[in-house]
């Protein structure tokens, strides 16, 4: 039987919380002299650090264009942010080769 599903608030509900929870970060940000680019490249970081290691929990789902539909991160900046990161984990939709394509190249 598969898991029951969360029961995670709809994100128009989030937003406005969010926004009371972040002022007083915003607040200490600006005043530390850490600016909005600074900022929104730490986000997006995360982002994409929280939905592939916590959200996917299977290895085998973790493709650039999972994550990049689940957190609205495009690919390429997933490849930068990976390489920034000095990880080296590609996307799992390229590399795999079919068993006749491998055969092929053996021969």
């Amino acid at each position: 039987m598969p898991p029951p599903p969360t029961l995670a608030p709809r994100p128009e509900a989030l937003l406005g919380p969010l926004r009371r929870l972040m002022r007083p970060l915003i607040r200490l940000l600006i005043r530390s002299g850490v600016g909005f680019p600074a900022f929104a490249e730490l986000a997006r970081g995360l982002y994409v650090e929280v939905a592939g290691q916590d959200l996917l929990a299977d290895p085998t789902e973790r493709t650039d264009s999972r994550i990049s539909l689940m957190t609205g991160v495009h690919r390429k900046e997933l490849r930068r942010l990976r390489e920034q990161a000095g990880t080296a984990e590609p996307d799992q939709t390229k590399g795999r080769t079919s068993a006749s394509s491998r055969a092929r190249h053996n021969t």
